[in-house]
């Protein structure tokens, strides 16, 4: 019931596929992230051989002792359309392959984003079975109010997203036949490799958050990460000027491609303090908070999300999708402080209500 994260709009109930059904997938033109230098960047870094075991998953000989023998029938079909293949081929995120060089294969669908109507490629490999959870690091994040502390009062604040992270991460040949996929045939072919580290992939976040852990080391300014996300916050206008540069040239050099990086493009060191002062006063998003001054709040699409979830209360509705709804309210109330404890007799009269509903209605 305690949510980590806000469920999504299709766990709430509030889209249904025959409209998602026409969204286009989400594939973006990025460039193959210089694994290199990112490696350099980590010298010194804490946790450095952490640091190495995530990378090791860009190289071959990790995954050596995984290949066997693949027969085509169980490669899971996915369920693509003619257009849908044209467009990954398009975007250079598959090539076919032969069945003799496969030595693995992924289970692959899309996932809904309602805030900007389009599908996420899902690629879960077959190798999330049998990996070890000791070959892959685990990754440690401050509590909510922990990152609140951290950054909250720093009065100069710069935010980045990086464009379809993993698709960044370019796999070598010989990696890229871990990650087939069979489809219905197109184009002469029914087996397909991804070129990309598979979002789904259990070692993939570990891979993508050393990799942004290494472009912030020793940033003269606070820092808070999560994967592709990036908030840098300081109360020193000079240090504060001095860690948005360094961290824009650190992504230039290891090739990132960042979301928006043209607002930052040509600013003066007066103009970049001056952003990073309306950025403080906000309102800024960042991992699921809204952001005013000193002040944190649910986001306008949280709010939005969660009107429309309680409007569905009153027709045919799930009981799974009633405790999605719990869930996601659960999720808001700790963002703004609300103690649930205070409330308890409402929340049970209501869950008992609702469920009740949700019998005669399931």
């Amino acid at each position: 019931m305690f949510w980590q994260r806000p469920p999504t709009s299709h766990q709430l109930g509030i889209i249904n596929k025959e409209e998602t059904s026409r969204w286009p997938l989400h594939l973006k033109e990025t460039g193959a992230i210089n694994v290199q230098y990112i490696e350099q960047m980590a010298k010194g870094m804490p946790r450095s051989e952490d640091f190495q075991k995530a990378m090791e998953w860009l190289h071959e000989g990790v995954y050596q002792r995984y290949g066997k023998h693949i027969n085509k029938e169980e490669i899971p079909k996915a369920k693509w359309s003619q257009q849908q293949m044209r467009a990954m081929l398009g975007k250079g995120k598959i090539e076919p392959v032969n069945i003799e060089q496969v030595k693995g294969y992924v289970n692959c669908f899309g996932v809904p984003e309602a805030k900007k109507k389009r599908i996420r490629i899902i690629v879960e490999p077959m190798l999330n079975k049998v990996v070890e959870e000791s070959e892959i690091p685990k990754l440690f994040y401050p509590s909510r109010m922990q990152r609140r502390q951290q950054i909250l009062s720093k009065r100069y604040v710069a935010l980045f997203d990086f464009a379809a992270y993993f698709d960044q991460f370019q796999l070598r040949p010989a990696i890229r036949n871990f990650f087939v996929m069979r489809t219905n045939a197109f184009d002469g072919n029914d087996l397909w490799r991804f070129k990309q580290l598979p979002m789904g992939a259990r070692f993939s976040p570990a891979v993508a958050q050393f990799a942004t852990w290494a472009l912030v080391h020793d940033l003269p300014a606070e820092t808070c990460t999560m994967i592709d996300n990036v908030r840098i916050a300081s109360d020193d206008p000079k240090k504060f000027v001095r860690a948005v540069r360094t961290f824009i040239q650190r992504c230039k050099e290891a090739n990132i491609t960042l979301n928006d990086k043209e607002e930052y493009d040509g600013l003066s060191d007066a103009q970049l303090v001056e952003k990073g002062r309306k950025n403080f006063e906000g309102p800024t998003d960042f991992l699921g908070e809204e952001y005013r001054g000193e002040t944190v709040g649910n986001t306008e699409r949280l709010r939005a999300k969660l009107k429309m979830a309680f409007s569905n209360l009153g027709t045919m509705v799930t009981r799974r999708q009633v405790a999605t709804i719990v869930g996601l309210a659960i999720y808001m109330s700790h963002t703004v402080g609300v103690r649930l404890c205070d409330h308890g007799g409402l929340l049970k009269a209501s869950w008992t209500g609702t469920i009740f509903f949700c019998w005669m209605t399931d």
